[in-house]
């Protein structure tokens, strides 16, 4: 039988956010990209980042570290998705490993939406038949006796 692999965390478990993370939350959320030379290490480019939006590494980590994300690391998920960005998660460490834009459903309708008249004669001809397919309100009731 093969068990899964547990993740062992000690109660006063301090959850961790990488620099890959810290940098990737700057610039695919906040839009900020700040040129670097090659070979730098992963803390001094996230410094960079942090710098130029001028925000301490802290700040960024906090923000990063919303419940939502604290639940997903407790819990053990690779990943999880909030409102405003992506994470993926180590499952057994529940470090933040990197940060991604949030997935954007376009098939999904919004509140305002300026329809056309043709939409909206459209969509009263379809209601109608709608109407016109369910069976009335009448056969429900109790047939009234004769005699």
């Amino acid at each position: 039988m093969v068990q899964a692999p547990v993740r062992v965390a000690p109660p006063e478990h301090k959850f961790r956010v990488t620099f890959h993370a810290v940098t990737r939350y700057i610039q695919r959320i906040m839009g900020v990209v700040v040129k670097t030379p090659e070979g730098m290490s992963f803390k001094l480019v996230a410094q960079a980042h942090c710098d130029a939006v001028s925000m301490s590494m802290d700040d960024i980590k906090a923000i990063i570290l919303c419940p939502a994300v604290i639940a997903a690391c407790m819990v053990g998920m690779t990943g999880v998705s909030t409102r405003d960005f992506r994470v993926a998660i180590t499952p057994l460490t529940g470090v933040v490993v990197t940060v991604a834009e949030p997935k954007r459903n376009r098939f999904k309708r919004r509140k305002l939406l300026v329809k056309t008249r043709r939409e909206i004669k459209q969509e009263s001809k379809e209601h109608i038949r709608r109407v016109k397919r369910r069976p009335s309100a009448q056969w429900l009731k109790e047939p009234e006796e004769v005699g």
